[in-house]
C-alpha cells in the first residue's frame, strides 16, 4: 500500500477531482435528467419516476464488490468507470435525437447509473483507504467545496448550455444532445486527471469479512432505529429539491414558475449551490471549534424549517427572478448549515465499529431514501398540486425533529 503522506497535513489534489466526479454522476442522473425529461414533454410523475429508478444501482452497489477481485487496483477502476460513464453520456446524446427518444435516452441513462453505482463504491473504498486515521477538518472542507463545485457544473453550467442551445438551435433534442456531449467531455478530462493524481491503491479487505459485518448489523438491536433515521431525516429535503426543479420549469397554468433552463441554472445551479457551499463551510468552521452539541437544535431547525419558502413561492407564483433566487439562497444556505447534524450522526455511527461496512449500509439507505422520495414526488405533485405538496413536505420536515439524532451527535468528533 502506498504511503499516505499525500493525505497528511495538506489537502491532496485528488480529493477535489474524485469528489467532483463522485458528486457529478448522481446530479447528472437525477438533477439534469429530470429537467431534460420535463423540457422534452414528460409529465411530472413520469419524469420523477424515471430518474428515481436511476438511483437504484447506488442502493445496490455492494453487490458490485466481487468485481474488485478481478482487478484490485482502485485507480484502474476509477479511470475505467469514468471513461465508460463518458461513453454512456455520448449514448444519451444520440438517444435524445432519435424518434423513440424516451426509451433510448433512458436506457443509456440506466447503463450510466449502473456504472455510477460502481464508481461510487470504488471511490468510497479509495477514500476509506487513503483518509484513514484521525479526521482532518481541512479535508472535510475540501470535500464539501468540491461537492458544491460538482453541483455548479451539473445544475449550473450544463443546464445553462442546454438552455442556450435551445434558443440557438430551436431544436430541443439537439440542444440536450450538446449538453450531454459536454458532460461526456468533462468525464474524459476527469479520468485523465484521476490517472495522474491517484495512487495505485489496492483493495485488501476480504469480502467474507464484509459480509460478516453486514450480518452483525442485521442482528443488532438498534437496526430499525438506524434505518428509520437514515431514510426519514433527509427524505423531505430530497422531495423539496426534486420538486423544486419540476416546480421551476412547469408552466404557470398548472402552478409552476415557468423558468427556462438558463434561469433554473442561475437559481439552482449558481445561487443555490453557492449558498449551500457557504452554509456548509460556515457550519464546519463552527463545529471545528465547538463540536456539534452546542448548536444541535439550531442546526436541526436550519434543515427543517426553510422548506416553508417553497410554500411561499407556490402561493405567490412570483415571476421576479430576484425573489425566487433570494428564497433559494436562504433555503440552501440553511440546508448547508444544518446538514452536518445528519452527517455527524453518520460519521459517529460508522466510527463506532466496522467503518467500511457501515458506510456501505449508510450509502444504501440514503440511496433508498432518494429513490422512494423521487418516486413519490412526481405522483404527489400531480395529485396535490404544488401548494399542498410543499406544505406536506414542510410538515414532514418538522416531524423529523422527533428523530433521536441528538444522543449520538452529543459526543465530540
Amino acid at each position: 500500500m502506498n504511503d499516505h503522506s499525500k493525505t497528511g497535513s495538506q489537502v491532496a489534489p485528488w480529493i477535489f477531482t474524485l469528489t467532483i466526479a463522485k458528486g457529478l454522476i448522481p446530479l447528472v442522473l437525477s438533477g439534469v435528467s429530470v429537467v431534460m425529461f420535463k423540457r422534452l414533454g414528460l409529465s411530472n410523475a413520469w419524469a420523477a419516476l424515471d430518474t428515481a429508478v436511476l438511483l437504484l444501482p447506488f442502493m445496490l452497489r455492494s453487490y458490485f464488490k466481487p468485481l474488485l477481485r478481478i482487478v484490485k487496483n482502485l485507480r484502474w477502476w476509477v479511470v475505467l468507470l469514468e471513461l465508460l460513464f463518458a461513453a454512456t453520456m455520448m449514448g444519451v446524446a444520440g438517444g435524445v435525437q432519435s424518434k423513440s427518444w424516451t426509451w433510448h435516452a433512458w436506457l443509456w441513462l440506466l447503463l450510466a447509473a449502473i456504472i455510477g453505482g460502481m464508481h461510487s463504491m470504488v471511490a468510497d473504498e479509495y477514500f476509506a483507504s487513503m483518509l484513514s486515521g484521525r479526521r482532518k477538518w481541512s479535508k472535510l472542507k475540501a470535500g464539501s467545496f468540491a461537492f458544491c463545485l460538482s453541483g455548479m457544473v451539473a445544475m449550473g453550467i450544463v443546464l445553462m448550455v442546454a438552455g442556450d442551445m435551445e434558443v440557438m438551435s430551436r431544436n430541443l433534442g439537439e440542444a440536450w444532445s450538446k449538453a450531454f456531449q459536454m458532460v461526456a467531455g468533462t468525464f474524459v478530462i476527469l479520468a485523465v486527471a484521476q490517472y495522474a493524481l491517484l495512487d495505485r491503491m489496492t483493495q485488501y479487505e476480504s469480502l467474507e469479512k464484509r459480509k460478516e459485518e453486514y450480518t452483525m448489523f442485521w442482528q443488532s438491536e438498534d437496526k430499525w432505529m438506524i434505518i428509520l433515521i437514515m431514510l426519514m431525516f433527509p427524505m423531505h429535503e430530497w422531495m423539496a429539491v426534486r420538486g423544486a426543479s419540476l416546480f421551476m420549469v412547469d408552466v404557470g397554468s398548472i402552478g409552476g414558475l415557468s423558468l427556462g433552463p438558463q434561469e433554473v441554472a442561475l437559481v439552482q445551479g449558481t445561487v443555490g449551490v453557492f449558498a449551500l457551499m457557504i452554509g456548509s463551510l460556515v457550519a464546519l468552521n463552527v463545529m471545528q471549534g465547538r463540536g456539534g452539541k452546542p448548536l444541535f437544535w439550531l442546526m436541526a431547525l436550519a434543515v427543517t424549517l426553510p422548506d416553508v419558502l417553497y410554500v411561499y413561492l407556490a402561493y405567490t407564483m412570483t415571476s421576479q427572478l430576484t425573489v425566487i433566487s433570494l428564497c433559494v439562497f436562504v433555503e440552501q444556505f440553511l440546508l448547508g448549515f444544518g446538514m452536518p447534524v445528519y452527517l455527524l450522526y453518520i460519521y459517529r455511527w460508522c466510527q463506532s465499529g466496522h467503518f467500511r461496512a457501515r458506510l456501505d449500509i449508510c450509502t444504501a439507505l440514503i440511496a433508498l431514501s432518494l429513490v422512494v422520495s423521487g418516486m413519490m414526488t412526481g405522483l404527489l405533485q400531480d395529485l396535490l398540486g404544488y401548494r399542498r405538496f410543499f406544505a406536506m413536505v414542510t410538515v414532514l420536515a418538522v416531524l423529523t425533529l422527533l428523530l433521536p439524532l441528538k444522543s449520538t451527535s452529543d459526543r465530540e468528533p
